[in-house]
């Protein structure tokens, strides 16, 4: 068996393929997934991106030719990108809807491949955070094509490892892509191998450098796309056919060992955990019906493609740190109005202003303490404030006289992040009546016990 990075352990008595494996004479079973991407449609600053009508009428073209007459029964299996299906169905105009009309009529007729939200390679992803990924990534694709996706897995980049292949299986996964094997390999879930192809291949080309006699081969959407089908169909030498058909001929091999490649460069992952906090105070402070936080989402998914990144990280570090920027400006637009409140009782109220600079509404938590103020009705409150701000009250008891600071925090709602700060100046000219008394009282007793030492004692 031809190998392609991975190690296998046989555990059979041969490691020849079986009679099924076999195509019938010298004919070589191919199964073609088209992967549908582009880069990112939006700005970091969630504004669309000034080019994406153009690249989205292309890929719709791209699409389209593969309606001709005489390759529009070809089996297909396509790949579309979830981060992108997601900024797709957020943008408005004719060149979205071209693309997504061309998408389903295409996928109405395809086997549509699962993969997750991120373009990014699974082994790049901790189990904590590959279900969510793949999950959320089925939803997007099922919504923009109108299909729902089988359970055969795109993994980003095609890289796997043993790790993410589990991860891949417990989440649904019958059969995944992979560069790694060289024969489709019996396991759960199934490896299938792949190859991706460039403009330049043909159907000699590709069969030069054949993993083996069943395989998929992955282009990417573009104008020669219907080109390259075509000339495979045309070529008596190789069959085309569905992906569930190549999985049908896997073989049971043995235990099968993948091996994971380097991680990604510190820098990158440390401006994603960055992101990765800073998208988490966004969230908590704003509505989840804030079309802005989907953006964002879209945005940190961008940075998290690692399989789009992985000749130079350098352009997802710069995103992901543009991200976090933005968000961080955005929360400073967030904050406590400055000013002094003057009580003429022992009791009164402590106006806060909570200043929101954004168009939108946000969620904080408004926590108040003084050394010199007591607050019987609760000391925090959580309340949404509508732009451009809004003021609740405090009710406070004095302790003394006097001027005095109390500072005001304004949290997330779930109180894990500060989001801002701000100090208000409170004057209490009251007197305090219960300390008046006592000091009275004292003052009284001081004098009486005077006279009393002063009074002449008369003879017994």
């Amino acid at each position: 068996m031809k190998l392609l990075g991975a190690c296998i352990v046989i555990t059979a008595l041969s490691c020849a393929p079986s009679a099924s494996a076999q195509t019938t004479g010298d004919v070589t079973a191919i199964a073609v997934v088209v992967h549908v991407s582009t880069p990112s449609l939006f700005r970091p600053d969630g504004s669309p991106a000034p080019d994406r009508d153009g690249r989205l009428d292309a890929l719709a073209s791209a699409l389209d030719a593969l309606d001709a007459p005489d390759i529009s029964k070809v089996p297909l299996a396509i790949a579309p990108s979830a981060v992108m299906c997601d900024e797709a169905m957020r943008l408005r105009g004719a060149a979205p809807k071209h693309f997504l009309r061309s998408l389903r009529r295409v996928a109405a007729r395809s086997t549509v491949l699962g993969a997750p939200f991120a373009n990014v390679r699974l082994v790049d992803l901790g189990s904590g955070a590959a279900g969510g990924q793949l999950t959320d990534g089925r939803s997007a694709i099922e919504r923009c094509t109108g299909v729902a996706p089988a359970n055969v897995l795109y993994p980003p980049g095609l890289v796997v490892d043993d790790g993410s292949v589990q991860l891949a299986k417990a989440a649904g996964a019958t059969a995944v892509l992979t560069s790694a094997v060289g024969e489709p390999v019996k396991a759960a879930p199934d490896l299938l191998p792949a190859a991706v192809v460039s403009g330049s291949d043909t159907p000699s080309s590709l069969l030069k450098r054949r993993p083996s006699k069943a395989f998929a081969v992955v282009t990417e959407t573009g104008s020669s796309t219907a080109t390259f089908l075509r000339a495979l169909t045309r070529d008596p030498r190789i069959g085309l056919r569905t992906v569930t058909q190549i999985d049908a001929v896997a073989s049971d091999v043995g235990h099968v060992t993948l091996p994971s490649p380097p991680p990604p460069p510190v820098s990158y992952r440390r401006a994603l955990l960055r992101a990765d906090d800073a998208f988490t105070r966004f969230t908590a402070v704003t509505l989840p019906d804030n079309p802005i936080t989907a953006v964002y989402r879209d945005v940190l998914a961008r940075a998290r493609g690692s399989a789009d990144l992985a000749k130079d990280f350098t352009p997802g570090r710069r995103l992901a740190d543009a991200l976090s920027g933005q968000i961080d400006t955005a929360l400073r637009s967030v904050s406590v109005g400055r000013s002094s409140i003057t009580f003429t009782s022992r009791r009164g109220s402590v106006p806060v202003t909570v200043i929101n600079g954004l168009r939108y509404p946000v969620r904080v938590s408004v926590a108040v303490s003084s050394p010199k103020l007591d607050f019987p009705g609760g000391e925090e409150r959580a309340i949404t404030i509508q732009p451009p701000g809004d003021t609740i009250t405090f009710a406070a008891v004095a302790r003394s006289t006097g001027s005095f600071p109390m500072l005001v925090t304004l949290r997330t709602p779930d109180d894990v992040s500060v989001i801002a700060r701000g100090e208000l100046t409170v004057r209490s000219t009251a007197a305090n009546l219960p300390a008046l008394a006592v000091t009275i009282g004292g003052f009284v007793l001081l004098i009486v016990f005077y006279i009393r030492r002063r009074k002449p004692r008369t003879a017994s």
